[in-house]
């Protein structure tokens, strides 16, 4: 379990720094546009991994479901900037 762990904290971290890249590339007359559906959308998402990984008894889909929350937060923060 303790490998699950690691991997799973750097597969967080390597997908966060790639969403949180992305976030920058976007436009910003693009998400002054949409931004409150952009962070609805995304929310709603975050909520669903969530109820997900906490109604299963499948470690490896909560450890994912808690890989793509992360990776979505911080997607998230960098386009509330």
């Amino acid at each position: 379990v303790n490998f699950y762990n690691g991997a799973v904290e750097a597969a967080l971290t390597l997908l966060g720094a790639i969403a949180a890249f992305v976030a920058g590339l976007i436009e910003s007359d693009f998400f002054e546009h949409f931004n409150l559906w952009i962070l609805t959308v995304c929310s709603l998402l975050e909520g669903i991994f969530i109820i997900i990984s906490s109604f299963t008894h499948n470690v490896l889909l909560a450890y994912g479901m808690y890989v793509l929350f992360g990776a979505l937060y911080m997607f998230m923060i960098t386009m509330a900037r």
